[in-house]
């Protein structure tokens, strides 16, 4: 297993002065670039109770020498105490439901479960040129799967030949005083030559359950920041760690 090192100095460094832009982190390793990163909305929070938020999460790769990048094959995030993960009394979507079919069915069987929205690319590897292709991306609530609460990212890709990908989103606890919720992405292998090189999602969802608002993330400021912690895992045990800390602001 092969850490790669400079992502987690550089996340360390971003968590001491938080002040670069949420989506213009790049982590430059010795045979990659990795743009890693996210963002809430709104900035202004309670001090002590917990609002709803808009969370949005972006990954990307590239090869410094041009070469076919390795897919992702798991992300890792570790939301400290003033981040909250909620899924009381919101409808649940089955993966059979939305198995084999492309975005309008799986909103058609679903649409009351989605938590999330964005855009997946994936890297075609070609004879003459590589081929980049985009899919939209959509996150429904499945409810507990396996004892753990699970979201399921749900994709329909053209190329190389027309694919329904799945990935489930499992949220555990975290391990560690300081944090709250895990939440654990495990992407499946796409076929030989074809690589997960990128993707964007903005999840946020609210609902009534029981006379109660209730939001699929919410946050707090109780410090003036919010902190998470990251991993990143490629094939053949290289991975990456660290630390992002965004500002907030008291309301």
């Amino acid at each position: 297993m092969r850490a790669l090192r400079p992502l987690a100095i550089a996340l360390a460094v971003l968590a001491a002065g938080a002040l670069a832009p949420a989506h213009a982190e790049v982590y430059k390793f010795p045979d990659r670039v990795v743009t890693a990163g996210g963002s809430f909305k709104p900035k202004r929070l309670p001090a002590k109770r917990m609002a709803p938020i808009a969370l949005t999460v972006n990954y990307s790769i590239r090869m410094r020498d041009g070469s076919f990048p390795p897919t992702l094959e798991r992300m890792v995030l570790d939301f400290d105490r003033d981040g909250r993960m909620d899924v009381r009394g919101l409808p649940r979507c089955r993966a059979e439901r939305i198995a084999g079919v492309g975005s309008p069915g799986a909103l058609r069987a679903c649409r009351r479960a989605l938590v999330g929205r964005g855009e997946a690319r994936v890297l075609v590897d070609g004879p003459d040129e590589d081929l980049q292709a985009k899919a939209r991306l959509l996150a429904f609530n499945a409810g507990r799967v396996g004892g753990a609460r699970t979201v399921l990212l749900h994709a329909r890709l053209a190329a190389p030949e027309p694919v329904t990908v799945i990935a489930p989103v499992r949220i555990t606890k975290a391990p560690g005083r300081p944090y709250r919720d895990r939440a654990e992405i495990s992407f499946p292998e796409l076929g030989e030559g074809v690589s997960l090189v990128g993707f964007k999602a903005t999840f946020k969802r609210r609902w009534r359950h029981r006379g109660k608002r209730r939001s699929f993330v919410s946050a707090r400021c109780s410090w003036g920041a919010l902190q998470v912690r990251g991993a990143l895992h490629w094939p053949e045990g290289d991975f990456a760690r660290g630390l992002i800390i965004r500002t907030c602001r008291r309301r």
